[in-house]
């Protein structure tokens, strides 16, 4: 008696009975396995979006790009490959950056739609990647990014044929909110703080600093000079601290708290520096 019969019934002599309930255990057996090895559903498509889409919003979406990767012409590799020319490069190709086992798998160049898989389900079209990024769920959200990707380029990757009033038409007319923030109150610099801060932090840790506006900023010079974070200039940098100070600064819509939470261990404040 072989090794593997002896997962199956012990009835006797081999026979058409027995053969067909062993093809039958097989089946079982291999409809179970892609039952929970199945692949993720496939990401609705965004080429009859892209003529429409609005790269403005786009740009606004890739805020959480900055945290990983480099955004501008000649830039380096950070946590990922920089993403200037992404559209239409070959995949895996970025020079320099080491990719994991399944990234060098995939065949080809990023094109839109494969661009839209990735955008919707990091983990799930590269297993063992160390993108941070969970999927985005609006179709509109990843058209909106992947145009203004499109537009990091010398020579952009021409978009689909298609009438832009069609793909307004086609897309849904209230479509659901991409991101639930994870209860960051509404308003300016909610969305920096949030694509920023939780690419690499839980938010939780972030917003029990309870600092003063200043102390926000210190913070972010320290994180970027200790621990890598990308620089933020600019309007962005203002928009920021502004939602910093405002919803988790001093006293932090804290009734009854005197003093400011010490900060945890795993984001130390900088010294205050030298007079």
């Amino acid at each position: 008696m072989s090794k593997g019969s002896d997962l199956l019934p012990q009835t006797g002599a081999e026979g058409p009975s027995r053969g067909r309930r062993r093809a039958a255990y097989r089946v079982v057996v291999a409809a179970a396995l892609a039952f929970f090895s199945g692949a993720a559903p496939a990401a609705e498509p965004v080429t009859p979006l892209l003529p429409a889409a609005d790269a403005a919003k786009g740009e606004k979406l890739a805020v959480r790009c900055k945290a990983c990767h480099t955004l501008t012409k000649d830039g380096a590799s950070r946590f990922g490959p920089p993403l200037w020319n992404v559209v239409g490069r070959d995949k895996a190709a970025a020079a320099g950056f080491r990719y994991t086992p399944n990234f060098l798998k995939l065949g080809g160049a990023w094109d839109y739609e494969s661009l839209n898989a990735l955008l919707a389900d990091p983990k799930g079209l590269t297993p063992g990647t160390r993108m941070t990024m969970p999927g985005m769920k609006s179709a509109q959200a990843r058209a909106d990014m992947i145009r203004y990707l499109r537009d990091l380029s010398d020579a952009p990757v021409p978009l689909p044929s298609g009438s832009g009033k069609a793909a307004i038409a086609s897309a849904p007319a209230s479509a659901a909110p991409d991101e639930d923030f994870q209860g960051l109150p509404t308003g300016p610099g909610r969305e920096e703080v949030f694509y920023l801060c939780a690419a690499c932090h839980s938010l939780k840790l972030v917003t029990q600093q309870g600092l003063p506006r200043d102390r926000w900023d210190e913070l972010l010079v320290w994180m970027t000079e200790k621990q890598g974070m990308p620089q933020i200039d600019g309007t962005e940098r203002t928009l920021v601290l502004d939602y910093l100070a405002e919803h988790y600064g001093i006293p932090a819509q804290r009734p009854g708290m005197l003093t400011p939470m010490a900060p945890p261990p795993l984001m130390p404040l900088p010294p205050p520096p030298a007079q």
